[in-house]
């Protein structure tokens, strides 16, 4: 956020104040007094569900007034072909096995499996979603502290999803 504030201090004659908000808990702290330019990049809000996407808008709602902006964008490309091009690649990869490493930090007994996993994004033209899984490669037990667990070759769990809109 600084540097997008430093960027537009240098380059433009706004003038910028950036924060951070949560959203869903309502922790947003910009003075009323002040024009807002509220600004999702991405597609954001698509990866809320419908309840965090409603509390999400609730909360904008709440510290915006007559003169402010709220400029979103939004993925409208629903071809699976072009989806599967943007989404199945390294980046999103490992920033979904990421999960499972940072899981394998906490607990080393998981260290060992997680190379038994792929990443998969599905279109779900019923959901316009895109869904990603951890699909596994092996079968293998792995022990906790609340007993066993197996996991199958060829099981999916969902990890993530993202949400694709229209304006109709």
């Amino acid at each position: 956020l600084r540097k997008i504030e430093k960027f537009f201090k240098k380059n433009t004659t706004y003038e910028i104040a950036t924060t951070q908000a949560d959203l869903f808990n309502g922790k947003i702290k910009i003075p009323n007094n002040n024009r807002k330019a509220i600004l999702f990049l991405g597609s954001t809000i698509g990866n809320f569900d419908t309840q965090q996407r409603n509390k999400c808008m609730e909360q904008i709602s709440n510290i915006t007034h007559s003169g402010d902006r709220l400029i979103m964008t939004f993925d409208t490309n629903h071809d699976a072909d072009s989806l599967d091009k943007a989404y199945n690649n390294l980046y999103i990869r490992g920033l979904i096995l990421n999960i499972l490493r940072y899981y394998g930090r906490i607990d080393n007994n998981f260290r060992e499996y997680v190379d038994y996993f792929d990443v998969k994004p599905m279109w779900n033209k019923l959901d316009k979603a895109l869904d990603f899984y951890l699909v596994a490669s092996k079968t293998f037990s792995y022990q906790t502290l609340l007993g066993d667990i197996k996991i199958f070759a060829g099981q999916k769990y969902r990890v993530g999803r993202s949400r694709k809109f229209n304006f109709q």
